[in-house]
Formats: C-alpha cells, sequence, structure tokens
C-alpha cells in the first residue's frame, strides 16, 4: 500500500485563508505512522463566534503561535512526499491550502488528492450518513470531532478500513474499480472572482477593545457611503477587531448600507441585494441569528462614540 497523509483545516471565519489550526495523519504500508497537529495564528486574527463553537478555538489560543508561512518549512514536506493526499470534504481543506500558498506566496507542491466523504459514498452507499463522526461510530473509532488531529485520524483509518475490504493500493485503484475521478491533481489556481477574497484588509494594532460592539463582528458593506470610502470603512472596522466580509451570508452578523439605500428602503424604491437578502434572512430565523441592519451614519456614531470615551 502506498504512502499517504489525510489533513484537517480549521478556520477563523469565512475566509479560506484563516487556518487556525491543522492536523495530519501519514500512513504507510497501511499503517498510521504519524498523526500531529498545529495551532495557527491566522493572518487576521478575527474569529467568527459560529467556527469557534465549531472547533472551540479562541484568538488568544493562536495570538502567539506561528503563521502558516512560518510553518511551511516544516508542513509542506507531508505534501511533498507523500503518493496521495485525503481529506474528509477536499474541497474545502484543499482550497483552504490553496489560499494559504497563494497568501504566503509559496511554492506548489505536486500530489494527488481525493475526498473520503466521495469515497465512503461510493464504497458504502447503504449507510444513511457519511459524515466523518457517524462513519466514526459506524465502524467504532473513537474520534473527538473537529480536533484537527482526531479527524485527521480517523480519516485516515477510514480509508485504511476501504483499501483492506477492497484490496486497493491507491486511489487509482479506486477510480478504477468504482469507474470515477475523483482523484485530482492539486492545483492554486484561483478564479479571479475569488482572488481578491484573498486580499484581507490588516487591521493597525493586534490590541483591541473586547467591549467594543464591533469586536468579533462580520461586517458587509453595501452602497456608496458619503462620508467614507469602501476602504476607509474597512479599515475602520478591522481596526477595532471587526472581520470584513465582501459578500452577505448567513455568517455575516452586521450590514451596513448607505444613506441612498436606506431611503430607497424606506420609501418602497427598491433595495440592493444585500439588504433584500438580510431582510429575508431575518424573516426566517430566530432573533438569536438575525443580521443587524444599520445606516452609514449609525455604523460612524458607533465608532465615534467608541473613539471618544
Amino acid at each position: 500500500m502506498a504512502t499517504f497523509i489525510t489533513i484537517d483545516f480549521e478556520t477563523a471565519n469565512h475566509y479560506r485563508n484563516s487556518a487556525c489550526a491543522l492536523g495530519i495523519t501519514k500512513v504507510h504500508n497501511g499503517t498510521i505512522i504519524e498523526s500531529r497537529s498545529w495551532l495557527i495564528r491566522p493572518n487576521h486574527i478575527a474569529f467568527h463566534e459560529k467556527n469557534i463553537a465549531i472547533h472551540h478555538i479562541f484568538p488568544e489560543m493562536v495570538m502567539h503561535e506561528p503563521t502558516f508561512g512560518m510553518l511551511a518549512a516544516e508542513i509542506m514536506p507531508y505534501f511533498e512526499e507523500c503518493d496521495f493526499a485525503i481529506a474528509h470534504n477536499a474541497p474545502f481543506d484543499f482550497g483552504v491550502l490553496s489560499a494559504l500558498l497563494q497568501t504566503y506566496d509559496l511554492p506548489i507542491p505536486v500530489f494527488q488528492y481525493s475526498c473520503s466523504v466521495q469515497m465512503a459514498r461510493k464504497a458504502w452507499p447503504h449507510l444513511s450518513s457519511h459524515k466523518l463522526n457517524d462513519l466514526a461510530t459506524e465502524f467504532g473509532f473513537q474520534l473527538n470531532h473537529h480536533d484537527p488531529k482526531d479527524d485527521s485520524r480517523v480519516c485516515a483509518e477510514i480509508i485504511i478500513k476501504l483499501f483492506q475490504q477492497f484490496h486497493f493500493t491507491s486511489i487509482t485503484d479506486f477510480d478504477t474499480y468504482f469507474q470515477t475521478a475523483y482523484t485530482k491533481q492539486f492545483t492554486t489556481i484561483i478564479p479571479k472572482k475569488k482572488q481578491s477574497q484573498l486580499r484581507v484588509i490588516q487591521p493597525e494594532t493586534t490590541e483591541f477593545d473586547q467591549t467594543h460592539p464591533f469586536y468579533h463582528q462580520t461586517l458587509v458593506f453595501s452602497g456608496r457611503f458619503h462620508s467614507l470610502s469602501r476602504q476607509q470603512a474597512i479599515v475602520a472596522c478591522v481596526n477595532v477587531g471587526a472581520i470584513h466580509q465582501r459578500d452577505i451570508s448567513s455568517y455575516t452578523d452586521i450590514l451596513v448600507i448607505s444613506e441612498r439605500d436606506y431611503q430607497h428602503w424606506q420609501h418602497n424604491k427598491g433595495m440592493s441585494h444585500k439588504l433584500a437578502f438580510a431582510l429575508q434572512h431575518n424573516r426566517s430565523h430566530s432573533a438569536r441569528q438575525t443580521i443587524h441592519i444599520i445606516t452609514e451614519l449609525q455604523f460612524l456614531d458607533i465608532l465615534k462614540s467608541r473613539h471618544d470615551t
């Protein structure tokens, strides 16, 4: 059996290059020979509460840890020396790796990879769920879910079991047997539309007032502002520890709209797609998950009131 690795990234927020932890397990000849993890300081230390609720990694836990760029010399040989790599939900984990390599301008490793979710669905179609925790329960693997080291180890155990059951030695054996094309060549090519998401504006400080209303909140801006440019608004929000998000989603905490958009909304003259999304989201979710809508002037008032204290 080949030498392969399984990986699991955890991220601080919705940005793919916000990795805050990585787990890697190495397998040789069907036996796990190494399993380890790293805490990683993201390029911009801005954690979303939804991500924290999943992996229980807090900003203070990574504040003094090395960045992925600093760890690259230690981490990347795992990818360079393996025959292939696997992740449970490969588009996410290898998308994170791709974003990190671009962010830190690192060399592109050459390796093949595949997705254990897809492989498990094909190998065991009778199972009702192919989530990592459900597969761990099904096969009797111990798992502390969303601990990156544990997640990577269980992913490895799943692949070992699958290979042993079907007498495979590589992921190309899997594709040949099941007539699939799950095996892919790793690349860091990211569509131009998403490349701008990697250009994270950095705060001018690492010391934030944790009582600030915008601290650890995800903000989205909509419309043309009169008092400041979009760039200035983004800088202002990240400097108080907020997370700027380009496009609105269920991760958004606060939508800041221009005064013009507000007037159009109030007089039924139409609205931006971001505002329409927020209103629809608020109608279909509980108050705890509400996207708060504020105007440009309210945004500035909150910033000014905190600066004056």
